[in-house]
């Protein structure tokens, strides 16, 4: 796919269409066509890999707490608020769901409350993804470098660093992000779209990174996404970024 036709991962599923993190909302990515599907880890009390965004369960389930006060037996009993005929999912579930399907995955690892991270998360991560062969077609994602950095020991080929407004203004320069990434091995920024212009893409190549972005939900942040020739953008309407992508390409062809 060219530069001009990004990527687009359905973020959580596309929170706006169905239930976040719900086993619909990923078999409606499947069925759109979506290039990626973008999910959220956590570790339960016993270890376990639960698919929340949260560190705590109250938004998004019938629980309440932090998610690593539970074990993950626990957690799956819990219901979705927006779509209560579904338990919460656990990762092994959801990764079972995605893996005959043609999508790749974009996991995000999450810290828990207080943005403490857990005690091997990445290890298992890793581990469960290259059990079922699906390693090569995953990005593994956070906001935390370290995060990333133990993700990469633990063999994690693809990397993508999300780097929030504030850590990008406090760090004043595009260099300065694209050093702290490939200094942590990690080959990919996704900056929030408000955030992005043509001359940050064009400087972060230039570093030999990819580039994406992050929250491109509204009409104009998802043209945004298509026009600045992104590699990848996550949005929560992947119905929409879909249409647009078609219609791009199409008036690209009529064009010539």
């Amino acid at each position: 796919m060219s530069r001009s036709a990004a990527l687009i991962a359905a973020h959580r599923g596309g929170a706006r269409e169905v239930a976040e993190n719900s086993r619909a909302a990923f078999r409606h990515a499947i069925a759109l066509g979506a290039d990626q599907v973008e999910f959220d880890v956590h570790r339960t009390a016993d270890g376990g890999l639960a698919v929340l965004h949260d560190a705590t369960l109250e938004r998004t389930t019938t629980g309440t707490g932090p998610v690593a006060a539970l074990e993950l037996d626990e957690i799956r009993r819990l219901r979705l608020r927006d779509r209560p005929e579904e338990t919460a999912p656990t990762f092994e579930e959801v990764l079972d769901l995605l893996a005959p399907a043609a999508i790749g995955l974009r996991v995000e690892i999450k810290a828990g409350v207080e943005f403490r991270r857990y005690a091997g998360i990445e290890t298992a991560v890793v581990a469960a993804l290259r059990a079922r062969g699906l390693l090569e077609r995953s990005v593994i994602t956070s906001f935390l470098l370290p995060i990333l950095e133990a993700a990469a020991a633990a063999g994690a080929p693809r990397l993508l660093w999300l780097v929030a407004p504030i850590v990008q203004a406090s760090l004043g320069s595009t260099a300065r992000l694209t050093d702290l990434a490939r200094a942590a091995g990690v080959g990919e920024l996704g900056l929030h779209i408000d955030r992005l212009d043509a001359a940050t893409v064009a400087s972060v190549r230039a570093a030999g990174l990819e580039i994406g972005a992050w929250a491109a939900h509204e009409d104009a942040q998802i043209a945004k996404a298509l026009e600045l020739g992104l590699s990848v953008f996550t949005t929560d309407r992947p119905s929409a970024a879909l249409a647009g992508r078609r219609a791009r390409l199409a008036g690209a062809r009529d064009a010539r």
